[in-house]
């Protein structure tokens, strides 16, 4: 009987309809046609062991720095079993950002995966200058999404590299995708048109199957995603030495670690290098999304005009969006005349 996989606490259905395992082109690392033929056909490219281990190794090695910073390993843990077993009681989901930008960049400069992006682009490739080191603890995943949301300020030709920096079995929660999400379709259309670090605290919260989201989030329901759009979530018991490459429009999420131990990857995006590159992402010291509006306060003094108390800021900006809607709804019903304009109330 197959392992239960969960994600964000939804049970991930295992029928075959629903969910299967990528498709692997580690043969064609080094073919530029086939890899953007499988990009554009499946919005994805699974490589198996085409990396750079001893790279891999060492930035493994500085989020083991970082984890006994954050006293998360549990020094009487199971080794042989984890890596990293986790302190317990331990809740954890961070980007390392004690791991400096030149240190990351040995990784995401590495000669194998520049080569894999030169051929995908046919022409000289280039990463953002920030890249996302991840520290996922016991029961904690990633909520389906798109990355383009999240950096779309630059080329349309971006995609993102998600690699793990340790073995990754489904039971570790590693990366899955929603098997062609990419392409278009009535589900994210609008979504896609979104910016996420633009929105403000208010106006990037909604419902979507029945639950509150915020920012750039799709939903907090994977399976209920899934059915939406009658396919299958593609995941992997992945390797150090794998990378996984996607299309910032497909839909992916991360398995929840069901493990006792802390799962470490990395996320990169590469472009090609003569394209307009994110400004957000530019850099010795990129911003990234730090610049986000999240602040309730802060977005309400934005629209209102004034500073205010939490429930004053709710009040105003509900307050303001319902009169909003009111007028729309009015100058959708008021009657036309014969040239097609609104007539006076």
């Amino acid at each position: 009987m197959p392992t239960t996989l969960t994600s964000n606490g939804c049970v991930i259905d295992q029928d075959a309809t629903k969910f299967g395992r990528l498709r692997e082109s580690s043969e064609h690392a080094a073919d530029g046609t086939v890899l953007r033929e499988r990009l554009s056909a499946d919005g994805y490219v699974f490589l198996r062991d085409v990396l750079d281990k001893q790279v891999l190794l060492q930035v493994q090695g500085l989020i083991a720095d970082e984890l006994h910073r954050l006293d998360a390993i549990d020094p009487d843990g199971d080794r042989s079993a984890h890596l990293f077993p986790a302190r317990p009681g331990l809740s954890l989901y961070k980007v390392a950002d004690n791991i400096s930008h030149e240190e990351r960049r040995a990784l995401t400069g590495q000669p194998a995966l520049h080569a894999i992006f030169h051929a995908i682009f046919g022409e000289e490739a280039k990463s953002l200058d920030y890249s996302w080191p991840r520290i996922v603890g016991p029961g904690r995943s990633e909520q389906p999404h798109c990355d383009w949301v999240f950096m779309r300020r630059g080329t349309p030709r971006l995609y993102t590299a998600w690699i793990p920096l340790m073995d990754l079995p489904l039971s570790h929660g590693p990366l899955m995708v929603l098997e062609n999400s990419h392409h278009d379709n009535p589900h994210t259309r609008r979504y896609l048109r979104m910016d996420a670090d633009k929105l403000g605290y208010f106006d990037a919260a909604r419902f979507k199957h029945g639950a509150f989201v915020h920012g750039g989030c799709y939903s907090r329901r994977p399976n209920r995603v899934c059915e939406e759009f009658g396919t299958r979530w593609l995941s992997t018991d992945y390797r150090l030495g794998d990378v996984i490459i996607f299309s910032m429009r497909a839909l992916h999420a991360t398995l929840d670690n069901r493990s006792m131990g802390i799962r470490t990857s990395i996320d990169a995006r590469f472009q090609p290098a003569r394209d307009v590159t994110d400004p957000r992402f530019v850099g010795p010291h990129p911003i990234a999304h730090s610049a986000r509006d999240t602040n309730i306060f802060g977005h309400a003094k934005q629209v209102t005009g004034r500073q205010a108390d939490g429930l004053t800021a709710l009040r105003d900006k509900w307050g303001s969006q319902v009169q909003n809607g009111v007028l729309r709804y009015l100058g959708r019903r008021r009657p036309c005349g014969a040239d097609g304009a609104h007539l006076a109330p």
